[in-house]
């Protein structure tokens, strides 16, 4: 039997949408995989297919036609044709696995990670050096989620981050909320600003 039980069993997770916000004993995890676009990845898959297709076949041309009769253009063809493979296939593998992560660190810090699943790339900023936190512009309307930019800006030493990519409006903002109501845990206090009483208040308060 259990005697204690751990804050993070009695909080259940939250959701909006993709993205699910649990809180633990270290803070706060925003998670939010990538928007499946099932048109665009059924496209892509099949372009990838004819990728492969015209790889193979030009390098089997270059391979066997030996050093001499290379062509410039053909080198030049395929390392365009290869680099927009590997572009377009990351693009795939986002939409399938990617993934993106913000945990809000009791200790004092925001940390975003992005990447495929399990693998990821991580970035740690202390909440004491941010300055602002607000929505980023929105994008056009006739831009695909796939290409969505992140919703969530915030402001570290003079430098713009971001997070929430496709995030739509009702998922951004719930973000965004939990974001700010961090940071102004951290927030300084503000000073003092009550005035101290001029000479002339000073004198009157002595001749009473």
């Amino acid at each position: 039997m259990r005697v204690a039980t751990d804050r993070a069993d009695r909080v259940p997770a939250r959701r909006q949408g993709r993205i699910v916000i649990r809180e633990t004993q270290d803070g706060i995890g925003v998670y939010n995989p990538a928007r499946r676009e099932p048109l665009a990845i059924g496209f892509l898959s099949l372009w990838l297919i004819g990728w492969a297709v015209g790889e193979v076949v030009v390098v089997w041309h270059v391979l066997g036609s030996g050093p001499k009769a290379l062509d410039v253009f053909v080198l030049l063809w395929l390392a365009a044709w290869t680099g927009a493979g590997f572009l377009i296939g990351g693009v795939v593998l986002w939409q399938l696995v990617g993934v993106e992560k913000l945990f809000l660190v009791s200790a004092g810090a925001i940390v975003v990670e992005r990447g495929f699943r399990p693998f990821g790339r991580k970035k740690v900023y202390p909440v004491e050096n941010v300055s602002s936190v607000g929505l980023m512009p929105d994008k056009p309307p006739e831009v695909s989620s796939i290409f969505a930019p992140r919703r969530i800006g915030f402001v570290v030493d003079g430098k713009t981050h971001s997070f929430g990519i496709g995030l739509d409006e009702v998922e951004a903002a719930m973000v965004l909320a939990e974001l700010q109501r961090f940071v102004e845990r951290f927030a300084p206090p503000e000073p003092d600003r009550t005035e101290a009483p001029g000479l002339d208040e000073r004198q009157d308060a002595d001749r009473r």
